[in-house]
């Protein structure tokens, strides 16, 4: 299936998921003065990208996108928000972002913005939606204010000076930022490095089972699968009778929506250790390392990695 799979598993087919072009970029941003963010940043750095995005790109400011005679070939819907237009709602940006030290970002040390970029995209085109963003051009990299009440943050956050990102790094097939290979029985321990919401219900039951678990990672690799029109390798929506969970160390991450109907960003932070049969729940881990699981990936939520225990 891949070469990070355990062995026994197909070979992909051509036109395959692991062929999807992915650029990993980290463009170290340096404030002017500290600026506070809170816990998970993704969904302030979605808001405000997504913003400058627009402002780069959109010809039709006065319409909306669905209105737009132009939103078969404006970047902005095909590629920050899909979902716009009516498409598959699988943005091709997912972030990785970390809280700095302390939640402040301070002008002594640069913060470093890590995302990838999914599909031959227009990738020059985000990396200069940041520095738009980043320059304050227009407003500056700036709390959305109906993000400022979800998260308790202040409104106006300072404005960035960027340090430039050249050349930009050349996309390279998913397989190749695939880890090692797992094993295909043993012990995997995997590590949910953000709040990983698997269910499309705002607040599931917690703890999560190793089913929900491994239905939330198959869930995001067969949509963005689809939204690329690419086959996806076989992949278990559920874990077979000789996988198990040995431990889980989680908690509950309780985030509000951040407007009416908006996502909800809470979820499960931990690890847990996984046992047995791991040819079910091994190769999809893996892509979920580079994928993100679950819901909200785009706001750096769902990060996941896995290595054996």
């Amino acid at each position: 299936m891949s070469p990070s799979v355990p062995e026994g598993g197909a070979p992909p087919p051509a036109g395959s998921l692991l062929d999807l072009p992915v650029t990993r970029l980290a463009i170290p941003l340096v404030p002017r003065r500290p600026w506070r963010l809170p816990r998970w940043p993704g969904v302030v750095v979605r808001t405000v990208i997504g913003r400058a995005f627009r402002a780069a790109t959109c010809l039709e400011p006065g319409l909306r996108c669905r209105d737009c005679p132009h939103r078969d070939t404006c970047p902005m819907p095909a590629w920050y928000a899909p979902g716009l237009v009516g498409r598959p709602a699988v943005r091709p940006v997912v972030l990785a972002v970390d809280a700095p030290p302390g939640g402040t970002v301070r002008p002594e040390r640069p913060w470093v913005l890590r995302l990838a970029v999914l599909g031959a995209g227009p990738v020059q085109d985000v990396v200069d939606a940041v520095f738009e963003a980043a320059r304050g051009e227009p407003g500056g990299l700036r709390v959305p204010h109906h993000v400022a009440p979800a998260w308790g943050v202040t409104e106006g956050g300072p404005v960035l000076r960027d340090l430039r990102l050249d050349p930009v790094p050349e996309p390279l097939p998913l397989r190749r930022l695939l880890g090692p290979a797992l094993p295909a029985a043993g012990r995997l321990r995997l590590r949910l490095r953000s709040p990983y919401r698997w269910s499309k219900q705002p607040r599931p039951s917690f703890p999560p089972t190793l089913r929900d678990l491994q239905r939330g990672m198959v869930a995001r690799v067969r949509a963005v699968a689809r939204s690329f029109g690419l086959a996806v390798p076989e992949a278990p929506p559920e874990p077979g009778p000789d996988t198990r969970l040995a431990t889980a160390d989680l908690r509950e991450v309780r985030g509000r929506p951040l407007r009416r109907g908006g996502g909800w960003l809470g979820g499960a932070v931990g690890e847990v250790v996984v046992e047995g049969d791991l040819r079910p729940f091994a190769g999809v881990a893996r892509l979920a390392e580079v994928l993100g699981a679950g819901h909200n990936t785009s706001a750096g939520l769902g990060r996941v990695e896995v290595e054996e225990a």
